[in-house]
């Protein structure tokens, strides 16, 4: 190789043609390291290389009409979509204050009360948000149950009460109970037979609601 030549520049196909026009469209696939100062470059030819470039536009025509990018945005659009897919993972992950251990804890201090699965949970710092989806994931079953929630903040107090269908057919009613709880933490609130809500400024209280509220489906399911 002279010594004004700073490299190589043989580029070996595998095949030999007449003519240069005989290898028609050259699509360069793939570069990579193939030993020691040699690297490998892969290509197709051809009517392979036009059939990938027609699959190629159509995979991009595809994603356009999907995301509804600008032209010319499309990876900028796909880039927002990926980060907007992992912050809402991670939200998920930090924000929903549930948690397996905490949901164990309190089946496991679930009782039954005339064949009734009553959990009740006296919590710290949880949203409301939350309380709903403690609720759902304790409903899960689809057995009859009653939650029982109660969350302490600072200078409030958040509650929920829900009751599967069949039990507000045994005369539960989830807004009355909660409307009576709902005093005890300075507050009010109220809602369905099947499920309520409440707040109020007073967590000081909040021992004394749920204990109340325990009471009331007590009395209530002993009675039907």
């Amino acid at each position: 190789m002279p010594a004004s030549q700073p490299f190589s520049m043989e580029l070996c196909g595998g095949t030999h043609v007449g003519h240069t026009g005989d290898i028609g469209y050259f699509r360069i696939i793939n570069e990579s390291s193939s030993s020691a100062g040699v690297r490998r470059i892969e290509a197709i030819t051809g009517a392979d290389a036009y059939n990938l470039a027609a699959e190629e536009a159509r995979t991009l025509a595809e994603l356009h009409g999907l995301t509804k990018a600008q032209p010319g945005k499309i990876v900028e659009k796909v880039q927002s979509l990926i980060k907007e897919v992992k912050d809402l993972k991670s939200s998920a992950k930090k924000g929903s204050g549930v948690d397996a251990g905490k949901l164990d804890a309190i089946r496991k201090k679930a009782e039954t009360i005339s064949g009734v699965t009553v959990y009740v949970a006296e919590l710290d710092g949880v949203e409301a948000p939350d309380l709903l989806t403690i609720k759902d994931a304790l409903g899960q079953d689809g057995a009859p149950s009653a939650v029982l929630l109660g969350s302490r903040g600072e200078g409030r107090a958040l509650l929920l009460l829900s009751f599967t269908k069949d039990l507000t057919g045994r005369g539960l009613h989830a807004g009355k109970i909660v409307g009576e709880m709902a005093r005890l933490v300075g507050g009010g609130g109220g809602g369905k037979p099947e499920i309520a809500q409440a707040g109020g400024k007073n967590p000081e209280g909040l021992s004394q609601a749920l204990t109340t509220g325990l009471n009331r489906i007590r009395e209530a399911l002993e009675k039907a």
